[in-house]
């Protein structure tokens, strides 16, 4: 058995990557690789056909197949592989002059493949030229901050492929992204693929919603058919991966209601099908959202562009068949998002403390590959990620797990690496109120008001700043209520570094 799968960009990569590009000297372009997989070599395997009637004097005859062709199944393997090697077979010649003395160098410049994404590649010279190429099977995103060098490692692969340039990165993967005139930010919508799939079901012109789901909804067992509709499983399942594709690609605030939805997918009823259909009402309704990440000559020099932060959620026992968690975690850089997760939890927890751990075990999974991701693009991150998190007992385990031993002695050990993770100064979590909790948008249904505001507060500028002033507002009422509550909370907002 031959295997056939390809690698594919990470949608977080592709976030990730626009967000650092908030600077004029990038020049970020997309490409269009024409018929590629018919220039793509087969070396692994012998594949022989038979021509169609319509070939002539050649028809009926059996030929073996020395380059791929569509609908061939290890085509994408194959095209993948070959477009690799030619990346990192380009070399640059390089002459630099030494800064201590002044000698003249020569430097054979060339791609590296990042281990974080496979689909990724990164050039840097001594001259401080750089190049970040990035693949998406034939669809391209390149940025630079040289157009000669840029021209001339095209030209290299157009050897082999016809590759043409579509300009300043507009459309990718049915995300349509907008760069500032200055080139100090990026935004990113989907309203063309919205109205597509809001036509497709009929909903275009419908009423208005404001909210993905209702916050009483809720599927119980007699909703539930013992033996489904054909007819409504396909419905259902083409709004699933419908509604599922913008939540991958950009909108996490719908990233709960595909979460709770796409359970029903073997057992589908009518109260299941119209929720679906109303998250289409909803992305039509704020058809316009977009995330943008920004930055500007004065964070780059008070060096706070490019910085990494983070927050995590979970709502304790949200399932009411299997009794799981709910979490979410949300990231962002350059104020806008890059990467978010919705999603049940594996196991049951038996306390809220230990749901929030083990939501902020994934977040610390997320945000070790992130950090890596970026220092493999060259921007490493100067200090350790600050977390947000809204359970002070999950704090305090996390940081000082030997004082809370026997209380969480039951976690399964694959999670206790949160509190190495800080040990090592890789990340910090922080106390942050419930009512500022981004990440509790990922973990349950939330009325239109609350939804609304942590939305507008998700798409807002200065993160950081946000979370540190509401932060330390809420402390500040807390010390306020009676001298008691104050020495509290003072000794523990001390205890865990929010003040």
């Amino acid at each position: 058995m031959w295997n056939t799968f390809s690698p594919t960009l990470g949608f977080s990569a592709i976030r990730t990557l626009i967000s650092l590009m908030c600077d004029p000297k990038w020049m970020v372009d997309s490409y269009d690789l024409s018929g590629a997989f018919l220039g793509t070599k087969l070396e692994d395997r012998e594949v022989y056909m038979r021509l169609p009637p319509e070939a002539g004097k050649y028809a009926n005859k059996v030929l073996r197949l020395e380059k791929s062709i569509y609908g061939l199944k290890s085509a994408g393997k194959a095209f993948m592989k070959q477009l690799g090697e030619e990346v990192l077979k380009f070399v640059e010649r390089v002459e630099y002059k030494s800064p201590g003395d002044n000698s003249v160098y020569v430097q054979n410049a060339k791609f590296e493949k990042l281990h974080d994404d496979q689909c990724m590649y990164r050039y840097r010279d001594e001259l401080g030229r750089e190049m970040i190429f990035a693949s998406y099977v034939d669809d391209i995103i390149c940025c630079t901050t040289d157009k000669g060098l840029r021209e001339r490692f095209f030209d290299h692969l157009r050897k082999i492929w016809a590759i043409e340039c579509t300009g300043t990165l507009d459309r990718f993967l049915g995300i349509h992204f907008q760069r500032s005139d200055d080139g100090w930010s990026w935004k990113a919508t989907m309203g063309s693929y919205i109205d597509k799939i809001g036509q497709r079901f009929g909903l275009i012109g419908s009423a208005p919603v404001y909210t993905p789901l209702d916050p009483g909804f809720v599927i119980t067992e007699d909703d539930i058919p013992e033996q489904p509709d054909p007819k409504l499983m396909e419905e259902f399942r083409s709004l699933i991966g419908s509604i599922g594709y913008c939540s991958t690609a950009l909108r996490y605030d719908i990233s709960y209601a595909v979460s709770a939805l796409s359970r029903h997918l073997a057992k589908p009823c009518k109260k299941a099908v119209d929720a679906a259909r109303r998250v289409i009402q909803y992305l039509l309704t704020t058809r316009d959202f977009a995330i943008e990440w920004k930055s500007s000559r004065q964070t780059q020099q008070d060096q706070t562009d490019n910085v990494l932060i983070g927050a995590v959620d979970a709502s304790f026992a949200m399932d009411t068949h299997t009794r799981r968690s709910h979490g979410g975690y949300i990231n962002f850089v350059n104020d806008g998002a890059v990467s978010w997760k919705s999603g049940l939890q594996s196991i049951v927890t038996l306390s809220s403390c230990e749901a929030e751990y083990i939501a902020l075990c994934s977040e610390v999974c997320e945000v070790r590959y992130l950090r890596s991701l970026l220092r493999s693009l060259g921007f490493k991150q100067r200090d350790s990620t600050v977390i947000w998190e809204d359970n002070r007992s999950t704090i305090l385990i996390a940081e000082n797990e030997c004082s809370s031993a026997g209380r969480s002695k039951h976690i399964d050990i694959r999670y206790k690496f949160v509190a190495q993770t800080i040990a090592d100064n890789i990340v910090r979590v922080r106390y942050t109120p419930t009512d500022t909790n981004l990440a509790d948008i990922l973990t349950k249904a939330l009325p239109r008001a609350t939804f609304e505001r942590l939305r507008a507060l998700c798409q807002g500028n200065k993160l950081g700043n946000y979370y540190v002033d509401a932060t330390l507002e809420h402390e500040r009422v807390m010390c306020m209520c009676d001298s008691n509550t104050w020495m509290t909370t003072s000794v523990y907002s001390a205890m865990v570094g929010v003040i």
